[in-house]
């Protein structure tokens, strides 16, 4: 079973820069920090047996970031989003994980993929776990829920 793993990363070149913790930067400087991000995790994942590529809607520009700021370790890989998303509406980079998830889901990234936070950091092969690789193979679906971690139980 060879399983694709793929982070997001959208690039919305009109949005302003949000302040992230104590640090208030430029967007630029923003998604450096995101490359960083995605750099760590696609280098955890190797290390754990697995390939990561990072999806973008901006892979010329990504390419030209990591090569002026030495960030290394990272496949590029182009995508179209078509989902007209209205600027400034709540979670917006959301509505892209759930388009990506939709082109995973029509079998052209791959049987077996999977779409990963690029602040992940693999300790370990989590697909070398029987039971997964056995519902996977089935057809079912694995997540992560945070659900509890979001909304506290009324």
């Amino acid at each position: 079973m060879n399983i694709e793993l793929y982070g997001l990363l959208h690039i919305d070149k009109k949005a302003s820069a949000r302040p992230t913790g104590n640090l208030k930067a430029t967007l630029e400087k923003q998604h450096i920090a995101y490359l960083k991000c995605a750099a760590l995790t696609a280098k955890s994942a190797k290390s754990a047996g697995l390939r990561l590529r990072l999806v973008s809607n901006a892979k010329p520009y990504l390419e030209e970031l990591c090569h002026r700021h030495d960030v290394n370790g990272i496949e590029l890989v182009q995508h179209s989003f078509s989902w007209n998303v209205p600027p400034g509406i709540p979670f917006q980079s959301a509505h892209y994980k759930l388009e990506l998830m939709e082109a995973i889901s029509s079998g052209n990234l791959g049987e077996y993929a999977c779409l990963v936070d690029i602040d992940t950091v693999f300790i370990s092969n989590p697909f070398r776990n029987d039971i997964l690789r056995k519902h996977l193979a089935d057809g079912h679906l694995a997540v992560y829920d945070i659900t509890s971690q979001l909304c506290s139980p009324k």
